[in-house]
């Protein structure tokens, strides 16, 4: 019984030995878990930290590219319309330019009828100044030939004259044609 008693006690102690080697090994563990969750607590917190830091330097970024843009637009806008303020200057001096050289073509054409006219009155005085004197026979073929010479001559400056005015006046017509063409294309 004694041995049995022992044997009881031995294990008794062995258990307890064993008991509190396994509350140590739990008390170590729950440390090492303490410090894993705070270890972890902290990384996270980090993370957090780290995370709201690129968040604001990321709205930072958004801001800075925001304003360039603007400003880039701003800057494009005003170029844009100093450069529309120079074409119609444009526009308005080839306009100008086209009324001068509408108002010397019309200065032109009656120019050219005036000179037409006026030839053509001579030339009318010249056929009846020859009628007359062909009651002279002795001069009378010399003048016959030089007014036929003439009136190939005047013929030729007539229609040399009708040719140049129905081309000032095509010429006319397609200037004063072209300004509204322009317009519409602007």
């Amino acid at each position: 019984m004694v041995d049995k008693l022992q044997e009881i006690i031995s294990k008794r102690c062995d258990e307890e030995d064993e008991n509190e080697k396994l509350k140590t090994e739990i008390a170590q563990l729950k440390d090492k878990l303490r410090k894993i969750e705070e270890e972890h607590k902290k990384q996270i917190s980090e993370g957090l930290k780290h995370l709201e830091t690129a968040d604001l330097n990321h709205k930072e970024e958004i801001q800075r590219i925001k304003k360039e843009t603007l400003q880039e637009s701003r800057g494009e806008i005003s170029r844009l319309q100093e450069l529309v303020k120079e074409k119609e200057g444009e526009v308005q001096q080839l306009n100008k330019q086209l009324a001068d050289a509408n108002h010397a073509n019309h200065n032109e054409i009656v120019k050219l009828h005036l000179e037409y006219d006026a030839k053509l009155q001579k030339l009318q005085r010249n056929r009846i100044k020859p009628q007359s004197a062909q009651t002279c026979n002795a001069n009378n073929e010399i003048f016959r030939k030089k007014l036929q010479f003439a009136k190939a001559e005047a013929q030729k400056e007539i229609a040399a004259l009708k040719t140049k005015i129905s081309e000032l006046e095509r010429k006319l017509q397609s200037a004063q044609q072209m300004p509204a063409a322009r317009r519409k294309r602007f």
